[in-house]
């Protein structure tokens, strides 16, 4: 690189330093795939989509440092927002300044009418925006119409965006606004719903507290930080619920809901039965993979046990490692039908919710609860037959349908790893095994580093 080239790179890094604060955090990414999903349709090229892709998720991601701005919010994505670091002077440039970099991004497409559409977008974008932050500050209540344009505007405008710069490129000139208007509402509703339910409420406290102690155990000691940096989560929780649910104080969440923690013979529970329950609900899955990794430790290197033995105590450990998300299901399974003990430590534990406010209870869901709860049986049932009514091919010429491997077991399911699929961390697993263990807890099987879905990696040439 010459150093002209060099002296002008500088500078952009420092100035966007606020936007690629975020990016360390990924997020879903909805945009990209509702994009690679009309593209099913629209038929362009990769070379296009990826560009396409790139503006939408640089405006995307731009708008969300303006966002944490006007809505004076704490956290994004779980870490500190970014104009808490670099201030809000430079957070506000370097949205802007990403905006533009969109811009011209949508320029290098090489087509005369993306750059208007992505100035319509952007301006459709700010205009809901606008709305939004005017009725909060001017405490005006909108009604179903106007709520409904702006998250059009707002929310729908990015998705409009990425479908009308795909079809510059595309045959395909159907009309895609309804569509791209009904996802937005979607996406829209469901988060300021979420923002109203129980477990959001209690998250909200829990992630400010994370923060906290992030801020706390970086000035505390950089070693000790960085050596349990990632228990951080746990401990914010931990300390939450210790602080109320122990103390028989109600969370935010259950005050919400109106709703009282009792035990099976509808007593308070003891500090030594709440404290319990914690343990279980924070820490139970890790604690019990921990002890029966120790077990497989100790058997062996024991020697007073035959090899036979030891190995008929392996497996038993290895099929033990794999039960956890099958203990969960059957778990669902039994909520759904009877609907007590929602989380399955309060099973183990033996403590449930009560509902003090009586006249918000409804019977209306009852009937879809327990279908779900038949679903998920037949689901568990069929999992289970699945094994035996897999002919296995026979011949010469019999073909594969999955990748497998003879050396090494998949720990969840503690039989030949089937499409191996790997972790950032290193830790190999089957495809389906991994992905219904991300879908209960995004962390590693293994070692519980955190794992996001889009982060794993399908291995077609592992041996």
């Amino acid at each position: 690189m010459s150093e002209r080239a060099q002296r002008e790179l500088v500078p952009k890094i420092k100035l966007l330093e606020p936007f690629n604060y975020i990016l360390q955090v990924p997020g879903k990414n909805i945009r990209a795939k509702l994009a690679e999903a009309f593209n099913l349709w629209l038929e362009i090229p990769e070379d296009q989509m990826a560009l396409v892709t790139d503006v939408v998720q640089i405006l995307h991601n731009s708008s969300l440092l303006l966002d944490d701005i006007q809505d004076n919010s704490i956290l994004r994505r779980g870490i500190p927002v970014a104009h808490a670091i670099y201030g809000i002077p430079s957070t506000i440039n370097a949205a802007n300044y990403a905006s533009f970099i969109a811009v011209e991004r949508a320029q290098n497409l090489n087509h005369p009418e993306a750059t208007s559409i992505a100035v319509e977008q952007i301006l459709e974008l700010y205009r809901g925006q606008g709305m939004e932050i005017y009725w909060r500050d001017n405490f005006a209540c909108p009604s179903e119409e106007e709520y409904k344009e702006m998250v059009t505007r707002k929310t729908g405008g990015l998705f409009m965006l990425a479908i009308r710069l795909m079809q510059l490129f595309s045959n395909n000139k159907d009309d895609f606004s309804k569509i791209s208007a009904i996802l937005g509402l979607y996406f829209q509703i469901r988060d300021d719903y979420l923002n109203l339910v129980s477990k959001t409420r209690d998250q909200a406290v829990i992630s400010d507290l994370e923060g906290q102690l992030h801020s706390f155990l970086k000035h505390l000691n950089a070693r000790t930080y960085h050596r349990i940096r990632r228990s951080v989560p746990l401990l914010a929780r931990f300390w939450y619920f210790y602080m109320t649910s122990v103390y028989n104080l109600q969370t935010l969440g259950e005050e919400y809901t109106g709703t009282l923690r009792l035990t099976r013979d509808r007593k308070v529970p003891t500090k030594l039965h709440q404290l319990v329950w914690l343990i279980l609900h924070i820490g139970g899955e890790p604690l019990a993979l921990r002890a029966l990794g120790h077990a497989e430790s100790i058997v062996k290197k024991s020697p007073s046990l035959t090899q036979p033995a030891k190995d008929v105590l392996l497996k038993c450990v290895e099929c033990f490692k794999g039960q956890a998300p099958l203990l969960k299901r059957i778990h669902h399974f039994l909520f759904y039908i009877n609907g007590k003990y929602y989380h399955i430590a309060n099973r183990f534990a033996g403590i449930k919710y009560v509902l003090v406010r009586h006249w918000l209870q409804s019977d209306s869901f009852a009937g879809s609860f327990k279908l779900l709860g038949k679903l998920s049986l037949f689901y568990i049932l069929f999992n289970g037959i699945q094994p035996f009514l897999t002919a296995e091919p026979q011949g010469p010429d019999k073909t594969v349908q999955t990748i497998t491997t003879q050396s090494v077991k998949c720990i969840v399911c503690a039989d030949q790893i089937r499409n191996p699929t790997a972790t950032p961390c290193g830790h190999v697993f089957c495809w389906a095994c991994l992905c219904d263990s991300l879908n209960y807890q995004k962390a590693c099987p293994l070692c519980r580093e955190e794992v996001q879905s889009d982060r794993i990696i399908f291995l077609q040439n592992y041996v």
